[in-house]
């Protein structure tokens, strides 16, 4: 995120921005389709303005959010992979022999990948954030006692969602070690066609 922040900040809001507005507008069909089946609406014209509106606003936003963010984030990666690549250029030798090549290698490719496909995100959690606040909202209007039961469980959802990962974090480290290895490997087989 401070890596979009740093290449153009007001790229990143409008991103959020729109991506929050498509998650609010899905969450508002939600709401629009339950009161359509619940209760009687005044008209069948303006219920079909309505949805059609809705869905045009979730499709509109959503693909604004998202393109926004892509572009944004090539250029934001494309500058990262040359700012890497100096900095192994103005290392010293002796720096860069204790890293070693596989390292490196995978630096400049698996990490910036991770990298990228991270920020692809983005545009997708903006969204779902709005619909799941929209969704609670509209919730706890129907339900007070249905809301806070949702959101216990959401509080309990977290939480074990963060244990878990702290605990897959050594998983990840240990594959990024194997990973160095096997760029090694890869190397030495590239190097030994000589």
């Amino acid at each position: 995120i401070y890596l979009l922040l740093r290449s153009s900040w007001s790229i990143v809001a409008i991103a959020v921005l729109t991506g929050g507005v498509s998650g609010a507008s899905s969450a508002r069909l939600i709401a629009l389709i339950n009161d359509a089946v619940n209760r009687n609406q005044p008209s069948a014209m303006t219920l079909l303005g309505s949805f059609a509106g809705l869905v045009l606003v979730v499709v509109i936003t959503g693909i604004i959010s998202q393109v926004s963010l892509i572009h944004l984030s090539q250029g934001a990666i494309f500058e990262l992979q040359i700012r890497l690549s100096r900095k192994i250029l103005s290392s010293s030798l002796r720096h860069l022999e204790e890293l070693g090549a596989s390292r490196l290698l995978a630096a400049l490719t698996d990490d910036i990948q991770s990298v990228s496909g991270a920020i692809f995100v983005i545009p997708f959690l903006c969204i779902d954030i709005a619909i799941v606040i929209g969704c609670l909202i509209y919730l706890s209007w129907l339900s007070w006692p249905v809301f806070l039961v949702m959101l216990g469980f959401l509080v309990v959802a977290v939480f074990s969602a963060q244990f878990l990962i702290s605990k897959g974090d050594r998983f990840i480290a240990l594959g990024r070690e194997q990973q160095d290895r096997l760029f090694k490997y890869f190397g030495a087989i590239t190097e030994g066609i000589k």
